[in-house]
């Protein structure tokens, strides 16, 4: 079953999701970065069973919610537009729309500048900063990825980049593959190591066990720290893609 929005009406108050029956062992609920809630269920389970578990965890579900949405709130949105500041691998930027005989970024001195033949064309100055961001993303998180990979692995990993709302990362160790968010290409160095240790301690531990945390802070000992760090990062988002 695809995952549908559903509302649901708790103690008088309604409560908005997007709803999947999975083959799952129990209720699971996540706030999203942008406030909006994920459920999955089992086939089995009744709605009122979950409405139940609604009503029980209500209070700490719009708490959540509450703390979400003013994180998004405080967030930067970027426009593509000259001017605009934006943080790059934990370095402060400006960002200079130029104009040029072809597409083309140049980083250097705290500044991005984007070249273009058409600067005045929003869309393409947006079309522009996306592959910049996917290029850079893609570059510089390899290279801590081939950094940091063989310190828990023998072979290097494959990495492929994108842009994601509600994770920072996945990995499938029968490929290979590591999945990281572009948005990472704003997020405090440390953190980024911390994100990458933890895809990579999947490949030994594929749940969030007591062994995996145990992994995990063998290699990143201060992985609940950088947790929270990341969590509270002011993480732009693109308006875009809102």
């Amino acid at each position: 079953m695809a995952a549908e929005e559903r509302s649901f009406l708790i103690d008088g108050r309604p409560l908005t999701l997007l709803f999947e029956r999975k083959r799952v062992k129990r209720i699971n609920l996540r706030v999203r970065r942008d406030g909006s809630l994920y459920l999955s269920a089992p086939p089995r389970v009744s709605e009122a069973v979950i409405e139940q578990f609604l009503k029980l965890h209500l209070d700490r579900i719009s708490a959540a919610v509450s703390r979400q949405q003013d994180r998004a709130k405080a967030s930067p949105q970027l426009t593509a537009t000259d001017g605009e500041q934006l943080s790059i691998a934990g370095e402060a930027h400006i960002l200079r729309i130029c104009k040029g005989k072809s597409t083309q970024s140049l980083r250097e001195g705290g500044v991005l500048y984007l070249f273009l033949q058409r600067p005045d064309d929003q869309a393409a100055r947006q079309r522009a900063l996306d592959r910049y961001i996917k290029e850079e993303a893609l570059r510089l998180l390899g290279a801590r990825l081939a950094l940091l990979a063989p310190l828990l692995l023998e072979e290097q990993p494959q990495l492929q980049v994108k842009w994601m709302r509600s994770r920072w990362g996945s990995c499938t160790p029968s490929k290979n593959l590591v999945v990281l968010n572009q948005r990472l290409l704003f997020a405090p160095p440390a953190t980024v190591d911390y994100v990458i240790f933890h895809e990579l301690c999947h490949y030994r531990v594929a749940d969030h066990s007591p062994a995996f945390y145990r992994e995990l802070s063998r290699c990143c000992p201060e992985h609940r720290a950088l947790r929270c760090a990341l969590a509270a990062a002011p993480m732009p988002a693109l308006a875009w893609r809102a």
